[in-house]
Formats: structure tokens, sequence, C-alpha cells
């Protein structure tokens, strides 16, 4: 498989890769030779110069993402993005190096469990908390966030460590620090670049580094007409929520049109998704996106007492209310789930206005 993939990597040709030369095999050696550039890794640079100044920042995000889209294009990822695997050469060219030899590994399958070579650890840690597993197009948009937001302040947005278990903590991708709030005097159209290449929710995320490249060539050509867009406000960290909001986890169509109707009726907005997992995603973002979290068991069953569980047993969400909804017959589901202050299980049906009057209970000051 290294060699099968290796030559794969041999055929990209870009003036942004750096070139694999030969792919070949002596005295049951795999090996391959690359092409030889001159110059320093992105990171080296930083760590000695401090940011770069915001238009050569721009060129060499630009000159990276180019070199992406185009591997991209033919089915390749790179799976180990990161500012020491960017090269910046002698000439002011920026190009990705290592490429997709961090997919190599049969190990690097999205289970934190099983994986063995440090370098997947970082890619398996995001899908694992974005509920997306081998999402590697948008992975690599994320980790080019990474490399973007380095460039841009001259600190990495992730803790730097090689202790495999932080590297692995979700704490470590939920609490990275705002563009915004560490380099307050960067444009709003900059941050919110960078902040969306890195968006925890891939949904939200740029889809693919075609688009990522024509918001930073806009961004750029809005800097040569002098239509820049104002500096950044610092964002403030806040744990307030909006009032009167309820996201709902349920997939099955008729069950949601009949619980938002509900909701709705209370008083209450309704955001709705049929995933747990990227629900989960979306309240470990500051502020959370709702009130309360309303999982509904019926169809998703396991999937949705375990994303509850997940609220008791994970500080990162100690403050989320959280409503699980059994049917009368699903004793086994209601078993399992773990209850406290913050959190309760409801049997369907309920009579009346019961379950609003529960929800007001986990959260009084709202509706």
């Amino acid at each position: 498989r290294f060699l099968r993939e290796s030559r794969a990597c041999a055929q990209l040709r870009h003036p942004n890769i750096v070139a694999i030369e030969e792919v070949g095999r002596e005295n049951n050696t795999s090996y391959i030779t690359m092409e030889f550039v001159e110059g320093q890794t992105l990171r080296e640079l930083v760590r000695l110069r401090g940011a770069l100044d915001l238009p050569r920042a721009l060129e060499v995000i630009l000159q990276i993402v180019n070199g992406l889209e185009y591997a991209h294009r033919r089915g390749v990822t790179h799976r180990d993005l990161k500012a020491s695997n960017v090269i910046v050469s002698s000439t002011g060219e920026a190009k990705l190096v290592d490429f997709g030899l961090a997919g190599v590994d049969d190990s690097g399958d999205g289970t934190l469990g099983r994986i063995e070579q440090p370098r997947t650890i970082d890619y398996a840690a995001l899908e694992k908390i974005a509920g997306m597993r081998d999402d590697s197009v948008r992975s690599d948009i994320y980790f080019m966030g990474t490399i973007a937001y380095l460039a841009l302040s001259g600190v990495s947005a992730l803790t730097e460590t090689r202790d495999r278990n932080e590297r692995a903590n979700p704490g470590r991708f939920t609490n990275a620090q705002p563009l915004a709030t560490r380099s307050p005097d960067l444009p709003r159209d900059v941050v919110d670049l960078v902040g969306r290449m890195m968006h925890l929710d891939p949904l939200e995320r740029w889809q693919t580094a075609g688009d990522v490249k024509r918001a930073i060539e806009a961004i750029i050509a809005r800097r040569a007409d002098g239509t820049e867009t104002a500096v950044a406000a610092p964002v403030a960290v806040t744990t307030a929520v909006t009032k009167g909001c309820v996201m709902l986890v349920e997939s099955d169509e008729k069950a949601q049109q009949t619980l938002r109707q509900y909701f709705t009726k209370l008083g209450y907005r309704v955001l709705l998704t049929e995933n747990p997992q990227r629900a989960l995603v979306r309240f470990s973002t500051v502020p959370p996106p709702a009130d309360a979290l309303v999982l509904c068991s019926h169809k998703l069953g396991q999937a949705a007492v375990d994303a509850f569980n997940t609220l008791s047993s994970d500080q990162m969400y100690a403050a989320v209310p959280a409503l699980l909804l059994v049917g009368a017959r699903q004793n086994d589901v209601a078993a399992a789930a773990r209850t406290d202050a913050r959190r309760r299980v409801v049997r369907l049906p309920m009579p009346g206005d019961e379950l609003g009057r529960v929800l007001r209970e986990l959260v009084p000051r709202s509706g």
C-alpha cells in the first residue's frame, strides 16, 4: 500500500507541492525521494520572525490552498496538514510536503482507539467530535485553517503537545481561542475566512479547497481596490444563550413536524438536526446555540442515549439542560439513561403542557 499510494502522490505536479521524484523498494525496504527545496518550514519562519504581515500571509495561504485544491481535484488528501509540512522556499514560494503519506496506515480509520501513527491522531480527534468519520477533504480544510491562523497571529490555534491523550482531547479543539481575540487588528473578512475554515461543524466549514481559494482571492482583490473590510472586534466569551430556543434531535420527519409545532406553540424557537453527535458539536461552542437540548430516542435509539449520557460524563457539557424523550415501551432506553439535576428522561405521550412544564423547570428563565 505504501508503494501504491506513494506512486499516486508522485503524479502530483504543482508549483505549490514538493514533488516526489522516485518511489521504489530495495533490500525489503520501501523508499521515496523528493524534490529538494532550499528554505525553511512555515513553523520555523514564524518562530523566527513572528506573524507574517497581512499581504504576505494571504499570499502564502493562497499558495498552499492552490496546491491543496490541485491535489483534492485528483482525489488525494493530505491528512497531516500543519505548519511544519509547509516549506517556504528561498524564492518565496510556499510548498506542501509529505502529501498523502498520512493516509497510508491501515490504522488511520478515524477511530482513536486503533490509531498507532501520531500523525493521524489530530484528524481522528477532530472527526470524532464532529461526528464525521474519515472526512478527509473537510478535515484538510480545518487544519489548513490552523496554518492560516499561525501565519496571521504568530501563535498556534491548538495547544501544541506530543502527548497522545492530550492531542485526542476534544477540549483542544473546542477551547481554541478565536482569531479575533488573538489578533484584534485583523480585518473582519480575514477573521471570518479563518473562522469558517476552522468551524467545528464540518457542514458549516468551507466545503472545498476551491471555495477557500475563491474567498482568499476576493479578499486580496478588495485590498487591491482599497475596499477591505473593517477591523474585527474581539469576540467576547460568554455563557449567555438565546432565550426561548431548543435544539431538537429527531430523525423521523413526521415526529419533527409534530414536536416543532408543539415547542413553537409554547413560545420556543426550534433548531433541528438528525445527528446527535452534530448536536454535541454545536453545544461545545460558546455561546451555545440554544437553551436546551431535546433528544428523541424513538428512531435514534442508542445513538440518542449515548449523546444524552455524554452530557453528564463530559465536563464540557456540564451546564447544558437536556431532555431524553422515550416511548412508553422503551424501558431499556430509559434505564440506560443517566439523569441528574439538568438532565431528565420524559416518557411520551404526556398530557397537556406537561412536557413544557418539565422544560421550564430545567430552564426557568426561558418561555
